[in-house]
């Protein structure tokens, strides 16, 4: 939400509340109804209009409401009170609602497009009968000496059953995301909205929606690697014919020529083992296996960078802490998933050597440097950018432990290590 929006929203609530306040003075001074009964009133057409503006947004709108609830779903007297005077409640979204007038599914930039304005309705509505709710009512409220099976708040139940709803209509949606644009987007989003609620206690969905988005989040990260790195192995695993050691090394590659055997200290310096050499991305055009694995890979950290940058709008320090932890779980996913590969290779290439082969020895030992120094360097180079970026985009005092860097690295030995003897 921009400034202006919110100004906009502000001088739209404040107006609203003028109006309502004069009905609601009018009610009071006739006396037609008591003062709790003139809450549920005002509850009950707020609520309504949620309904109305849930039914009005485009996209994945929420089905008919054709159900209705009874008191035992609701599990709040007051609430039912309010329910219980309208024509229905609404049903939960499923993802089949995601299909609504069309067999086709929708992308995920289209439903994290439905859910930001769906989510961004929703607790604006709740901020605004809350400044409307606690105006109306508190100081009279204050002023009356109630019962005490009457001193629940009716506008906090109404917020736990609206809550509890929007989770309902919401989480399936979320379970569909992949795009880590829009899931950035959608982080940005929750967490201008918790700033808001901040100061009131009626924000009980916002948890339970950071912790989907922060799930979606990394799931967009990591989502195609395992399966990449799965086909890979089963390829390198499977090399019996000629078709499938082009696969790994086309026979027109111009033959790679290291500097020389690394010697054993520096190959455990992983930064200045691999400086020795490099393969570029488009060199590694050579060894269409390796090739199409950075190709996943350099996807995968550019969802990861979009999820860095998002946490630029978010000044708290949860946000920041996220993005850490965030880092640290990719890295620990990309360095096995290369560990992988890197044990697949050094089993073939034993292999190899057993069958003393001299052209499958020069493939096998190519594709392994191209490994180190093409598919491990590049994605070692372009994570670090990512982790420089975070570096830049955080505040390094508070949230790297005063060190002002971040620890998640992929420089490490642990991955090629099984493949020196093989160079």
């Amino acid at each position: 939400m921009s400034a202006a929006d919110g100004g906009s929203s502000y001088e739209k609530t404040m107006k609203q509340l003028a109006q309502i306040a004069k009905v609601v003075s009018i009610l009071r001074r006739i006396g037609m109804f008591p003062e709790k009964e003139l809450r549920m009133l005002y509850l009950r057409s707020r609520w309504q209009a949620w309904l109305q503006t849930a039914e009005s947004l485009s996209g994945f709108a929420p089905p008919v409401y054709t159900e209705m609830v009874t008191e035992t779903d609701l599990a709040v007297d007051s609430i039912y009170k309010v329910a219980q005077s309208m024509a229905c409640v609404p049903t939960p979204l499923s993802p089949a609602h995601a299909r609504r007038g069309s067999e086709k599914a929708h992308s995920s930039a289209e439903i994290a497009a439905y859910l930001a304005k769906y989510i961004d309705a929703f607790f604006s509505w709740l901020a605004e009968v809350e400044i409307q709710y606690r105006t109306l009512f508190s100081i009279k409220a204050a002023l009356e000496k109630t019962d005490q099976a009457d001193s629940g708040d009716p506008f906090v139940d109404l917020a736990t059953f609206a809550s509890q709803q929007f989770l309902s209509a919401t989480q399936p949606l979320l379970g569909l995301l992949s795009n880590a644009s829009g899931i950035a987007n959608l982080q940005t989003l929750v967490s201008a909205h918790a700033q808001t609620l901040s100061r009131s206690d009626i924000g009980f969905a916002l948890p339970f929606l950071a912790e989907s988005l922060r799930e979606r989040a990394f799931a967009s990260v990591v989502q195609d690697i395992e399966g990449a790195v799965s086909d890979a192995c089963k390829t390198i695993g499977a090399l019996t014919n000629g078709s499938l050691w082009e696969r790994l090394a086309v026979a027109t590659r111009p033959l790679l020529e290291l500097p020389g055997e690394p010697s054993a200290g520096l190959a455990r310096d992983p930064s200045k083992f691999l400086d020795q050499y490099r393969i570029s991305p488009v060199g590694l055009l050579q060894y269409p296996l390796l090739a199409d694995l950075l190709h996943v890979f350099r996807n995968c950290l550019h969802a990861l960078r979009i999820l860095v940058l998002a946490a630029d709008g978010d000044s708290s320090d949860l946000g920041a802490n996220e993005v850490l932890v965030l880092l640290s779980m990719a890295s620990v996913v990309f360095e096995s998933e290369l560990v992988r590969v890197a044990e697949a290779l050094a089993l073939c290439a034993s292999s190899v050597v057993k069958t003393k082969l001299d052209d499958r020895s020069r493939v096998v030992k190519d594709a392994c440097a191209a490994f180190i120094f093409g598919l491990v360097r590049n994605v070692a180079e372009i994570f670090e950018e990512v982790t420089t970026l975070c570096d830049s985009v955080l505040d390094s005092d508070a949230q790297f432990g005063g060190n002002g860097e971040s620890s998640a690295s992929l420089y490490s030995a642990a991955i090629y290590e099984c493949l020196l003897p093989y160079l």
